[in-house]
C-alpha cells in the first residue's frame, strides 16, 4: 500500500472517529425515534402517539414506498434534529449546573485535594505502589464508565421527554403527557444516580490514582 493511500485511510479513520464521538449510535437511535414521533403527530386522527407507536409494525417502518415515512419532509427531519439538540442541551445545562452546585456545596475541590494528598503520602518507587496505581486506574475507569452511562440514560430520557411533550401539545393526548412526565422523572433520576456514583465510587478512586501517580488532576465529570 502506497504512502498516499495509507495517509488517506488514516485520515478517513480519524474523521469517522470524530463523527462517532459527536454523533454516537444512541443519538442516531434517538433521532430515529424523534422522527417517528414527529411524523405520527402529523396525523390528527390519532388520540396519542404513545399508544399508536406501540402497535406499529416493523415492516411499516421499513417500507419507504408505502410506509410511515412516505410523506416525510425535510422539515420533519429538521424538527426531529432540533428536538434532539434541545434535549442534549437541556440535559447538559442541567448537569453542569448541578455539578457546580454540588462542587460548591460540598467543597469538592478541598475534598479531592485531601484525597490526593493522603494517597501521595503512600507514593514510592516500590512494586506495591505500581500495582496499587494500576488497580486505582482500573477502578477509576470502571466507575467513570458507569457515571457516563447514567448520564447517557439521562440524556436519552431528556430528549424523549421533549419529543413526547411536543406531540402532546400538538395532539393533546393525556397518554403523551403522562409518558413525557415519566421520562422527565427518569431523566432526573438517572442524573442523580450519575452524581451518586461519581461521589461515592469514581471520585475516591480517581483521586487515589492521581495521588499515587504524583499528578495534580482536575476535578471533572467523566
Amino acid at each position: 500500500m502506497s504512502t498516499e493511500v495509507q495517509e488517506l485511510e488514516a485520515l478517513k479513520q480519524e474523521y469517522l472517529s470524530q463523527l462517532r464521538r459527536v454523533f454516537p449510535l444512541h443519538r442516531t437511535a434517538l433521532l430515529f425515534v424523534a422522527l417517528v414521533v414527529v411524523v405520527l403527530s402529523k396525523d390528527r386522527t390519532i388520540g396519542a402517539v404513545s399508544t399508536e407507536i406501540i402497535g406499529l409494525r416493523v415492516g411499516y417502518l421499513l417500507d419507504f414506498d408505502d410506509g410511515l415515512f412516505t410523506g416525510t419532509t425535510v422539515l420533519d427531519l429538521l424538527l426531529s434534529a432540533a428536538l434532539l439538540i434541545l434535549g442534549l442541551g437541556f440535559q447538559r445545562t442541567l448537569r453542569i449546573a448541578l455539578f457546580k452546585y454540588i462542587r460548591e456545596a460540598l467543597s469538592l475541590d478541598g475534598v479531592a485535594q485531601r484525597m490526593r494528598e493522603r494517597s501521595a503520602e503512600q507514593r514510592d518507587a516500590s512494586v506495591a505502589n505500581h500495582f496499587a496505581l494500576k488497580r486505582a486506574e482500573s477502578a477509576a475507569k470502571l466507575w467513570g464508565k458507569r457515571v457516563a452511562l447514567a448520564s447517557l440514560a439521562s440524556e436519552s430520557a431528556a430528549t424523549l421527554f421533549l419529543t413526547f411533550l411536543y406531540c402532546a401539545t400538538r395532539l393533546g393526548g393525556a397518554a403523551d403527557y403522562a409518558v413525557a412526565a415519566v421520562l422527565l422523572l427518569g431523566a432526573g433520576a438517572a442524573l442523580v444516580l450519575s452524581f451518586f456514583v461519581f461521589l461515592k465510587h469514581y471520585l475516591p478512586h480517581a483521586m487515589h490514582q492521581t495521588g499515587l501517580a504524583g499528578l495534580r488532576g482536575d476535578l471533572t465529570l467523566p
